[in-house]
């Protein structure tokens, strides 16, 4: 027989772990964000295949858990009312549900942020570009925190939100609006965008070649400790 003691800490390990899954998928719809925002085309492809795979892991984790997260909670409910369990205090943001953002496409992109008459000049493409890249970025901004508020109150009541459904959702959206973008800024003007990459620096770069850096000092003291 499970102990008390280990049931509830179980139910709070499993409950973490479904919040951590989808601050996963926000966090690199965020990085993608980041990527387009600064028009680097191969930073782009790189958090495209990041994101591709931490969404087919999050489909495939959260599964096995909201099935045990279920079992966990009736179980619970059930030694409340029979007086062998204490109370069970969930969590509740008292968050209501929210719309997936409108999908963006290459038809909308065209039109940001006005439709394009040939011959024009550089400057009128530059902001152009600018223009269409701040739009998908600012749209992937919004879905991750879709993502982030939706699977809290999926995770706080389970069955108000298809956890699965939202993570394979939200990715579906997420890679589709990058391969939009794809084809309105740099596979439509290559050397504007080129010039204009680097315009924002991603701040999870920063932070990677931060944490990059902390672990190199680390290893450095290390070995010379057992030199």
């Amino acid at each position: 027989m499970v102990n008390h003691f280990d049931a509830r800490l179980r139910l709070r390990e499993v409950t973490q772990e479904l919040y951590d899954i989808g601050d996963e998928v926000a966090e690199h719809i965020e990085h993608l964000a980041q990527a387009v925002a600064d028009v680097d085309r191969e930073l782009v492809d790189e958090c495209v295949l990041e994101l591709a795979d931490i969404v087919d892991e999050a489909v495939e984790d959260s599964r096995p858990l909201i099935g045990e997260l279920d079992g966990l909670r009736q179980a619970f409910t059930s030694g409340i009312r029979s007086g062998k369990m204490g109370t069970l205090t969930a969590p509740s943001s008292g968050q209501r549900p929210r719309r997936a953002p409108r999908t963006i496409d290459v038809q909308s992109l065209s039109l940001i942020p006005a439709p394009l008459e040939h011959p024009v000049a550089v400057p009128t493409v530059t902001q152009a570009m600018i223009a269409r890249s701040d739009a998908v970025a600012a749209y992937l901004e919004e879905l991750a925190d879709w993502v982030s508020a939706e699977n809290i109150r999926g995770v706080e009541k389970l069955g108000a939100v298809a956890l699965s459904q939202l993570y394979a959702q939200s990715g579906r959206q997420a890679l589709a609006a990058a391969a939009a973008w794809c084809v309105s800024v740099p596979e439509t003007h290559p050397a504007v965008a080129r010039a204009l990459r680097g315009r924002r620096p991603p701040e999870f770069l920063m932070e990677r070649a931060r944490i990059d850096e902390v672990v190199r000092r680390i290893k450095r003291r290390r070995m010379l400790e057992h030199a």
